[in-house]
């Protein structure tokens, strides 16, 4: 495909972005017999060289994108001296002239007319006279004929190809962000307020206090989170648990989880303070072999004011796993679920 070379800046914008223009000799067609502005077949043969180069350019990165011809004429002796500047004019403007017609000839044979056309548009024939004489002081018959000449100067420019055009913007993050961990010892208190009918059921009640960290890695800030919960339910079958038991978790290791959030125009502000508000949690009191010490207890949280931010955690539900659990029983059961708890920031964030 051929390159468009117009550098008219109502244009310019909208082409490959040009490196480098120049202008170089590519062609002296020379020895034209005194007074003689006709083209030889070999100088003909010269130009069509010269049309099939530009031609080619074309298809490339560095276009020959248009010419000059410049026709010279050696000094005329014969002429009387107050004729001698127009008549010595006259011969250099036909040189380049006859120049000029027979390179756009050739270019459109070779090229197309359109290409042809376009190249010529912006292109130019000059008579220079003598007023660059090759050898200024001739006096030999090959002196003379060397002056006499048309020189062809074409204007070339070399262009860098865009690129491709960059990825559009994403339009959402994953971000491994934060941090969370059971900082002070958590309880879990159960009443179970039994009644006997036809079948045995009891009326569960729950009441979770416990304590969170929450590092920010990105903001490098950290806040610390009561959570308060409590929940009713119904248990079917004989009463499992006195009043009052408790499952106590104590402090654990940190746990770190990633945030799914949008970015653009659906983008939201998230910080530490983006978890204030509405959590569910998820009650694991781990496995117990006997007596009241249990392995494997942890909490699991659905940060449910983040999600309502626009943020989701991954995993969805984030387990925060204590040291252990101590039962108050041996009896006690896990699987709990407490969908109306709070987390209160205590304080504002702290640098890390």
């Amino acid at each position: 495909m051929a390159f468009i070379p117009f550098v008219r800046a109502q244009v310019a914008s909208r082409l490959p972005q040009p490196v480098d223009f120049r202008v170089r000799q590519a062609l002296e067609i020379q020895r034209f017999s005194e007074f003689v502005t006709d083209i030889s077949p070999k100088q003909k043969d010269e130009i069509e060289q010269l049309a099939r180069e530009i031609v080619r350019s074309n298809s490339t990165n560095d276009p020959i994108y248009a010419f000059r011809v410049e026709g010279h004429a050696d000094i005329a002796r014969t002429i009387p001296v107050g004729q001698r500047t127009q008549f010595e004019n006259e011969i250099s403007e036909e040189r380049a002239e006859n120049g000029f017609r027979l390179l756009v000839e050739a270019l459109e044979r070779i090229g197309g007319k359109a290409l042809a056309e376009k190249i010529a548009r912006d292109s130019k024939a000059f008579g220079m006279g003598t007023q660059r004489l090759k050898i200024p002081n001739a006096i030999t018959k090959d002196q003379f004929e060397q002056n006499r000449r048309a020189v062809f100067f074409v204007q070339q420019v070399t262009y860098i190809q865009p690129g491709p055009p960059p990825p559009p913007p994403p339009t959402s993050v994953i971000e491994d962000r934060f941090t969370v961990q059971l900082v002070k010892s958590a309880t879990v208190t159960k009443t179970i307020t039994p009644s006997l009918k036809v079948v045995d059921f009891g009326i569960e009640g729950i009441i979770l206090a416990a304590t969170l960290e929450i590092v920010d890695t990105i903001d490098k800030k950290r806040a610390t989170f009561n959570v308060f919960a409590t929940g009713v339910g119904v248990s079917i079958g004989p009463p499992q648990l006195p009043a009052g038991s408790q499952i106590v978790f104590s402090p654990g290791p940190p746990v770190k989880f990633k945030i799914f959030r949008l970015l653009g125009k659906n983008r939201v502000h998230i910080d530490l303070n983006s978890f204030v508000g509405s959590v569910t949690v998820f009650i694991n009191a781990g496995t117990s072999p006997g007596g009241t010490q249990s392995v494997g207890g942890a909490l699991s949280f659905s940060f449910d004011a983040l999600e309502a931010a626009g943020v989701n955690t991954q995993p969805t539900l984030v387990m925060v796993p204590s040291g252990s659990s101590s039962l108050s029983t041996p009896s006690v059961g896990g699987g709990d679920v407490l969908p109306l708890a709070r987390m209160i920031m205590i304080g504002t964030p702290s640098d890390l």
